[in-house]
């Protein structure tokens, strides 16, 4: 049992991911967006855990070279660059073009005090392909495949490389966001 030949990992708030050797994803501990990619928690207050360190986090195509995650939203880049994103999507966090509604694969996100999506199996970034991101709280940053750094999710604060009073998707709810990946400006 438990979870060996560790070649990167990542701790979360309350939860942990590792990729093993070979590229598969493992995540456990408190999933109350599906941050542990499987098995939404019904009620985010009584700290329902998904303590499960074998299980594999399933949907990602491809093998998993890294992974990356914060409070309620976790990112992986395969062993192809594709970035697959899971957990909550309020702020477009996870970059697959979503914020509310009945987005497919989305369910009610028991956490998202202004109503949103929580996506407990990953979902791919549309078009990005990457060689290393890091996960914020609300937002993700990525240097993508062509040396660019992108970013996306919440930008109240600026923190994903765009100012916060000229950048944003109107259909955003939590404060100005993109749900897609966006160029970081003035950067080379």
């Amino acid at each position: 049992g438990g979870v060996s030949n560790v070649i990167a990992m990542t701790a979360l708030d309350a939860t942990t991911c590792a990729v093993r050797s070979d590229n598969t994803l493992s995540c456990w501990g408190f999933n109350c967006a599906g941050v542990c990619g499987y098995a939404l928690a019904s009620n985010c207050n009584n700290y329902q855990t998904a303590f499960a360190p074998g299980s594999l986090v399933g949907g990602i195509t491809t093998g998993v070279a890294s992974v990356s995650g914060t409070e309620a939203h976790a990112c992986a880049i395969a062993v192809n660059h594709q970035v697959w994103c899971w957990g909550a999507s309020w702020g477009g966090q996870l970059g697959n073009n979503s914020y509310t509604g009945n987005a497919a694969g989305a369910s009610s996100c028991p956490s998202a005090g202004n109503g949103g999506n929580c996506f407990p199996a990953p979902q791919q970034t549309p078009g990005m392909l990457a060689s290393q991101l890091s996960a914020g709280v609300d937002f993700t940053l990525a240097i993508g495949t062509d040396g660019k750094v992108y970013g996306w999710g919440v930008n109240g604060a600026g923190q994903t490389g765009h100012p916060p009073s000229t950048q944003g998707d109107a259909n955003c709810t939590a404060e100005l966001c993109n749900a897609s990946p966006v160029a970081v400006v003035g950067l080379p």
